[in-house]
């Protein structure tokens, strides 16, 4: 995220960086919120109240988080073209329910890692990809990082996510 607001964004476009969805989860290094909520299964698109473990919670309701809300606000206010979401150790660009598939394979080849369909094991309900790309106008894409981060990777993801602004 540093190195991207280092960058910039291309001439004529604009850009967004927020770098962590997550505060409370962050700082505890786990991936829900202060509730116990995993708020990649909060999301309004397909949500369920049952998960696979109680790491993947989806809350008590849709939207129920305010992060969940936050998001959801804050992209149908800006309406990006695109929007790259984050995750880690899961090491490619996500094809599943992809939008975009130039913008998919584009930006795998840029980072140098593999296009895969992360389907959640069959639970991917409540995502922030599967709701922007349903109901917004542009394309989300979820990317998941190696577990092993260098330097030189972090420069050449930050200008593959450069290119994604002035693809789409």
């Amino acid at each position: 995220a540093k190195r991207l607001e280092k960058l910039g964004a291309p001439a004529g476009t604009g850009m967004w960086v927020i770098r962590v969805l997550n505060p409370d989860g962050s700082r505890r290094g786990r991936r829900t919120n202060a509730h116990k909520v995993d708020l990649n299964r909060n999301g309004t698109h397909l949500w369920q109240p049952t998960a696979r473990g109680p790491e993947y919670y989806p809350g008590p309701s849709a939207a129920s988080e305010p992060e969940t809300r936050a998001y959801i606000a804050f992209l149908e206010a800006v309406k990006p073209d695109v929007v790259l979401i984050y995750h880690q150790r899961g090491n490619g660009v996500d094809s599943y329910r992809q939008k975009n598939a130039g913008l998919t394979q584009g930006l795998a080849e840029r980072r140098k890692l593999p296009v895969k369909s992360f389907d959640c094991l069959g639970e991917c309900r409540g995502t922030l990809a599967g709701w922007f790309n349903t109901s917004q106008a542009g394309a989300a894409l979820t990317v998941e990082r190696p577990a092993k981060v260098t330097t030189k990777r972090v420069k050449r993801w930050a200008k593959a996510a450069r290119w994604s602004i002035g693809y789409v």
